[in-house]
């Protein structure tokens, strides 16, 4: 046989790869160390479908809040929450403004 010849020819060791068969003329041949992305992937879609019923199930109805939207100390401060607000200065104002005008009692 000449080198032309054997350029035709090609191997696959099923023990490093899984040949795929499209059609007649078409072979592909997929090394096991490449199903490290399809199993990836099957992650990743296993992950997005956990994560979005994790978000539904945490989901919060806003129109239970809505009577607080009201001209009330707590409606205004409800107004200016954004997703940037920290809980920490919004605990501070809020307390701040609701102080009571009585002293406490301190036993």
């Amino acid at each position: 046989m000449s080198p032309k010849d054997l350029s035709a020819l090609s191997t696959c060791d099923t023990r490093c790869a899984r040949a795929f068969l499209g059609s007649e003329d078409d072979c592909a041949y997929v090394p096991y160390e490449l199903n490290v992305l399809d199993d990836l992937g099957e992650l990743q879609q296993d992950l997005k479908l956990r994560l979005e019923a994790e978000q539904r199930e945490h989901a919060v109805d806003l129109q239970l809040f809505a009577h607080l939207k009201e001209e009330t100390a707590v409606g205004r401060l409800i107004a200016t929450f954004s997703s940037k607000t920290d809980p920490g200065a919004v605990e501070g104002q809020f307390l701040a403004s609701v102080a009571p005008t009585t002293p406490s009692i301190r036993t």
